[in-house]
C-alpha cells in the first residue's frame, strides 16, 4: 500500500467518523426535545392529578357533611314521632 493510499484511507476512515458524529449529535439533539416534551407531559399529568384529588377530597367532604345533616334530621323527625302516639 502506498503511502497515498494509506493516508486516502486514514481520511476516509475520519470522513465516516465525522458523519457519524454528526449523525449522533442530531439524533441526540431530537432526543434531548423529546425527553423534553415528555417531562412537560408528565408534569401537566401530576397536576391534573393533585387536582383531581382535590376534588375527590372535597366530594368526600361534601358527602361526610350531607351524611351528618340527614343523620340529624332522622334524629329529629324520629324524635318527634316517638313524642306523639
Amino acid at each position: 500500500m502506498s503511502n497515498d493510499e494509506f493516508v486516502r484511507r486514514i481520511n476516509n476512515q475520519l470522513s465516516t467518523i465525522a458523519e457519524n458524529q454528526a449523525r449522533f449529535d442530531e439524533r441526540q439533539v431530537q432526543f434531548d426535545r423529546n425527553m423534553l416534551a415528555m417531562q412537560e407531559a408528565i408534569a401537566g399529568l401530576i397536576q391534573v392529578a393533585r387536582l383531581h384529588n382535590e376534588q375527590v377530597t372535597a366530594f368526600q367532604q361534601q358527602g361526610k357533611d350531607q351524611q351528618e345533616r340527614l343523620d340529624a334530621l332522622i334524629r329529629i323527625v324520629e324524635s318527634h314521632l316517638s313524642n306523639h302516639p
